[in-house]
Protein backbone atom coordinates (compact mmCIF):
# COMPACT_ATOMS: atom_id res chain seq x y z
CA UNK A 1 0.00 0.00 0.00
CA UNK A 2 2.76 2.12 -1.00
CA UNK A 3 2.64 5.10 -3.70
CA UNK A 4 5.77 6.05 -5.46
CA UNK A 5 6.00 9.88 -6.58
CA UNK A 6 8.18 11.32 -9.06
CA UNK A 7 8.66 15.13 -7.71
CA UNK A 8 9.89 16.97 -10.21
CA UNK A 9 9.88 20.09 -8.67
CA UNK A 10 12.56 18.79 -6.14
CA UNK A 11 14.45 16.31 -8.26
CA UNK A 12 13.44 13.10 -5.76
CA UNK A 13 11.25 10.49 -5.30
CA UNK A 14 8.86 10.40 -2.63
CA UNK A 15 7.35 7.50 -1.05
CA UNK A 16 3.53 7.68 0.58
CA UNK A 17 2.36 4.58 2.72
CA UNK A 18 -1.27 3.68 3.86
CA UNK A 19 -2.44 4.77 1.22
CA UNK A 20 -5.77 3.16 0.81
CA UNK A 21 -6.75 3.56 4.33
CA UNK A 22 -5.69 7.49 4.07
CA UNK A 23 -8.08 8.19 1.24
CA UNK A 24 -11.02 6.50 3.10
CA UNK A 25 -10.63 8.50 5.88
CA UNK A 26 -10.25 11.38 3.80
CA UNK A 27 -6.39 12.21 4.21
CA UNK A 28 -3.33 12.47 2.93
CA UNK A 29 -0.88 9.65 3.30
CA UNK A 30 1.74 10.18 5.19
CA UNK A 31 5.59 11.04 3.81
CA UNK A 32 7.52 7.75 4.63
CA UNK A 33 10.51 8.24 2.82
CA UNK A 34 12.36 10.49 0.02
CA UNK A 35 15.36 9.72 -2.40
CA UNK A 36 18.27 12.40 -2.41
CA UNK A 37 18.52 14.44 -5.47
CA UNK A 38 20.17 12.65 -7.91
CA UNK A 39 18.42 13.44 -11.42
CA UNK A 40 17.07 16.83 -12.83
CA UNK A 41 14.14 16.95 -15.57
CA UNK A 42 12.95 13.05 -14.70
CA UNK A 43 10.23 11.97 -16.59
CA UNK A 44 9.01 8.43 -15.71
CA UNK A 45 9.59 6.08 -13.10
CA UNK A 46 8.99 2.54 -13.50
CA UNK A 47 9.20 -0.42 -10.47
CA UNK A 48 10.54 -4.18 -11.24
CA UNK A 49 10.23 -5.82 -7.30
CA UNK A 50 12.34 -3.89 -5.06
CA UNK A 51 14.40 -1.95 -7.92
CA UNK A 52 12.68 1.69 -9.37
CA UNK A 53 14.30 3.03 -12.73
CA UNK A 54 13.65 6.78 -12.96
CA UNK A 55 14.35 8.67 -16.78
CA UNK A 56 16.33 11.43 -16.70
CA UNK A 57 15.73 13.66 -20.23
CA UNK A 58 19.07 15.94 -20.91
CA UNK A 59 18.54 19.39 -20.61
CA UNK A 60 21.88 20.75 -21.31
CA UNK A 61 23.40 21.22 -18.11
CA UNK A 62 22.25 17.60 -15.74
CA UNK A 63 24.39 15.18 -17.51
CA UNK A 64 22.43 13.80 -20.34
CA UNK A 65 19.84 11.24 -21.07
CA UNK A 66 19.85 8.83 -18.08
CA UNK A 67 18.39 5.36 -16.41
CA UNK A 68 18.65 5.91 -12.71
CA UNK A 69 18.23 2.59 -10.90
CA UNK A 70 16.94 2.96 -7.28
CA UNK A 71 16.83 -0.10 -4.22
CA UNK A 72 13.45 0.68 -2.82
CA UNK A 73 11.11 0.05 0.40
CA UNK A 74 7.98 2.21 1.63
CA UNK A 75 10.77 3.69 3.80
CA UNK A 76 13.99 3.88 2.07
CA UNK A 77 14.70 5.04 -1.63
CA UNK A 78 18.69 4.48 -2.16
CA UNK A 79 20.26 5.20 -5.74
CA UNK A 80 22.47 2.16 -6.40
CA UNK A 81 23.59 3.15 -10.08
CA UNK A 82 22.90 5.69 -13.08
CA UNK A 83 23.29 4.55 -16.86
CA UNK A 84 24.26 7.24 -19.78
CA UNK A 85 22.02 6.11 -22.76
CA UNK A 86 22.26 7.50 -25.86
CA UNK A 87 18.76 8.19 -26.56
CA UNK A 88 16.20 10.83 -25.53
CA UNK A 89 14.37 8.80 -22.93
CA UNK A 90 10.50 9.27 -21.66
CA UNK A 91 8.48 6.28 -20.67
CA UNK A 92 9.34 3.47 -19.17
CA UNK A 93 8.17 -0.27 -17.96
CA UNK A 94 10.04 -2.88 -16.05
CA UNK A 95 8.80 -6.25 -16.44
CA UNK A 96 10.92 -8.90 -14.03
CA UNK A 97 14.38 -8.07 -15.42
CA UNK A 98 13.33 -6.46 -19.06
CA UNK A 99 13.17 -2.89 -19.52
CA UNK A 100 10.88 -1.05 -22.44
CA UNK A 101 11.57 2.59 -22.92
CA UNK A 102 10.62 5.25 -24.78
CA UNK A 103 13.08 6.85 -27.59
CA UNK A 104 11.56 10.30 -27.53
CA UNK A 105 11.21 12.33 -30.39
CA UNK A 106 10.50 8.79 -32.51
CA UNK A 107 8.66 6.24 -33.17
CA UNK A 108 10.70 3.76 -31.42
CA UNK A 109 11.03 1.58 -28.33
CA UNK A 110 14.30 0.37 -26.43
CA UNK A 111 14.45 -2.92 -25.31
CA UNK A 112 16.66 -3.47 -22.69
CA UNK A 113 17.44 -7.34 -21.86
CA UNK A 114 18.80 -8.53 -17.80
CA UNK A 115 18.41 -4.81 -16.73
CA UNK A 116 19.09 -4.92 -13.73
CA UNK A 117 22.38 -6.85 -13.49
CA UNK A 118 24.04 -4.81 -15.72
CA UNK A 119 27.05 -2.86 -14.71
CA UNK A 120 29.33 -0.49 -16.01
CA UNK A 121 28.52 3.73 -16.38
CA UNK A 122 26.74 3.62 -19.84
CA UNK A 123 24.08 0.77 -21.74
CA UNK A 124 22.63 0.09 -25.08
CA UNK A 125 19.64 -1.22 -25.75
CA UNK A 126 19.28 -5.16 -26.66
CA UNK A 127 16.69 -4.14 -29.30
CA UNK A 128 15.11 -1.41 -31.00
CA UNK A 129 11.87 -1.97 -32.35
CA UNK A 130 10.19 0.98 -35.32
CA UNK A 131 6.61 1.10 -34.56
CA UNK A 132 5.37 1.82 -38.18
CA UNK A 133 2.72 4.67 -37.98
CA UNK A 134 3.60 6.63 -34.84
CA UNK A 135 5.09 10.08 -35.01
CA UNK A 136 6.44 10.72 -31.61
CA UNK A 137 5.81 8.34 -28.83
CA UNK A 138 5.79 9.36 -24.70
CA UNK A 139 4.15 6.65 -22.89
CA UNK A 140 3.89 2.65 -22.56
CA UNK A 141 2.98 -0.33 -20.62
CA UNK A 142 3.21 -4.09 -21.39
CA UNK A 143 0.76 -6.57 -19.84
CA UNK A 144 2.96 -9.98 -19.35
CA UNK A 145 -0.40 -11.81 -18.80
CA UNK A 146 -1.90 -10.90 -22.05
CA UNK A 147 1.55 -10.06 -23.69
CA UNK A 148 0.00 -6.66 -25.01
CA UNK A 149 1.86 -3.12 -25.41
CA UNK A 150 0.30 -0.47 -25.32
CA UNK A 151 1.80 2.88 -26.33
CA UNK A 152 0.82 6.52 -27.12
CA UNK A 153 1.85 8.71 -29.40
CA UNK A 154 1.49 12.60 -28.89
CA UNK A 155 1.90 13.13 -32.73
CA UNK A 156 3.65 16.39 -34.06
CA UNK A 157 3.97 19.54 -31.65
CA UNK A 158 2.65 21.61 -34.53
CA UNK A 159 -1.00 19.74 -34.71
CA UNK A 160 -3.37 19.62 -31.72
CA UNK A 161 -5.53 17.00 -33.63
CA UNK A 162 -2.99 14.09 -34.31
CA UNK A 163 -1.58 11.48 -31.95
CA UNK A 164 -3.25 7.91 -31.03
CA UNK A 165 -3.10 5.37 -28.50
CA UNK A 166 -1.45 1.99 -29.84
CA UNK A 167 -2.65 -1.83 -28.99
CA UNK A 168 0.26 -4.60 -30.06
CA UNK A 169 -0.94 -7.90 -29.28
CA UNK A 170 1.42 -10.56 -29.30
CA UNK A 171 4.01 -7.96 -28.91
CA UNK A 172 7.48 -10.44 -28.29
CA UNK A 173 6.49 -12.34 -31.39
CA UNK A 174 5.41 -9.77 -33.82
CA UNK A 175 8.43 -7.28 -32.55
CA UNK A 176 11.16 -9.55 -32.75
CA UNK A 177 11.94 -8.61 -36.44
CA UNK A 178 12.83 -4.99 -35.40
CA UNK A 179 9.62 -3.61 -36.77
CA UNK A 180 5.61 -3.78 -35.50
CA UNK A 181 3.93 -3.15 -38.84
CA UNK A 182 0.36 -1.23 -39.28
CA UNK A 183 -1.15 -4.64 -40.01
CA UNK A 184 0.55 -5.95 -36.82
CA UNK A 185 -1.31 -3.40 -34.15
Amino acid sequence: DVLYQLNRTDNVINAYSDVMTSLEQGVTPPLTATSTSDFSNGREITVSGNKMVVTQDDNGSNGGNRLLVYNISPTSITLERSFAVGFNVWGVHAFDQTLYAVVDNSNQLAIFRNFFTRGGSAVAPDQVVTVEGIVRTHGLTYNSRLNQMLMTDVGSAADATDGAIVLINDFTHVSADGVVTAAEQ
